[in-house]
């Protein structure tokens, strides 16, 4: 096991490490990633000058974050990579060249931002990386997770490749999985319920319970779930359209961008 963990040095980028070690301890391999790049401003030769600088800084702030989670947790097996560009461009460079299996990341970083949920770099790494992730909100502290939701739309069939990171989370702590539909209806339709059939299939050895949410909107639904039953980790699968477009459109989902506090596990489907 590889992780990919993006660093800006802030405290929420430690949290995301603590949350990845608890979870897969010393076995699985740790890449501390931290990504910079050169501010639109000054002539080219300036522009020379800062990315030099900015390289050095990486570097040594890499080595000094190594040194001290070295020190605090033995038996660490920890590698580093310093890269130019954004964090998306960074995580894909690492996986293609380290053929890594999950990223964890904090949401907000040092950019200030008070969202919970969702931050501006961890909204676009989970939009971009060929990866599953795992987004650490700013204000959660470390707990082990006993109860997992998958929220789905049951609209379409995905591979078990892509059920993997969810089994082997759920089996690291014991944990259920619950699967929850929110649907304007207390009915399914045909193809609905074969879908609910299919990945209650593949998710047999942590299954739960499926629970259907009777309500017009989606974000507003899955938030009073996560609320009123304790869940520690909420499951989504993005997709280019349908149920992961939906709840990053501003209009629905600016509810659980700010106020949602449970770490959220993005899956990928495999080609």
């Amino acid at each position: 096991m590889r992780i990919i963990i993006p660093t800006d040095f802030s405290d929420n980028a430690q949290r995301a490490f603590e949350f990845a070690y608890a979870a897969h301890g010393p076995e699985a391999e740790y890449i501390l990633l931290n990504s910079y790049e050169t501010p639109n401003a000054g002539s080219g030769g300036m522009l020379v000058s800062i990315d030099e600088i900015l390289q050095k800084e990486s570097l040594n702030d890499l080595k000094l974050e190594s040194e001290k989670l070295l020190a605090n947790n033995p038996g660490l097996k920890l590698e580093t990579e310093s890269i130019h560009g954004s964090i998306e461009d960074g995580i894909h460079r690492v996986h293609y060249k380290k053929a890594c299996d999950l990223v964890y990341i904090g949401t907000t970083g040092a950019s200030g931002l008070k969202e919970v949920l969702i931050g501006s770099n961890a909204e676009r790494v989970i939009r971009e990386a060929l990866l599953p992730v795992i987004a650490i909100p700013s204000e959660c502290e470390y707990v082990p997770i006993n109860k997992i939701v998958f929220a789905s739309d049951l609209k379409e069939n995905h591979s078990e490749e892509t059920f993997r990171p969810l089994l082997n989370i759920a089996r690291i702590y014991g944990a259920k999985v619950d699967i929850i539909h929110v649907h304007g209806t207390n009915e399914l339709s045909e193809e609905e319920s074969s879908q609910k059939e299919y990945i209650e299939s593949q998710l047999k050895e942590v299954f739960g319970e499926f629970k259907m949410i009777i309500s017009d909107q989606i974000v507003p639904g899955i938030h009073d779930y996560i609320n009123d039953n304790k869940v520690d980790l909420l499951t989504l699968i993005p997709r280019k359209v349908s149920f992961f477009q939906r709840l990053f459109k501003q209009s629905v989902s600016k509810d659980m961008a700010y106020h949602v506090s449970v770490p959220l596990l993005t899956l990928k489907d495999r080609d």
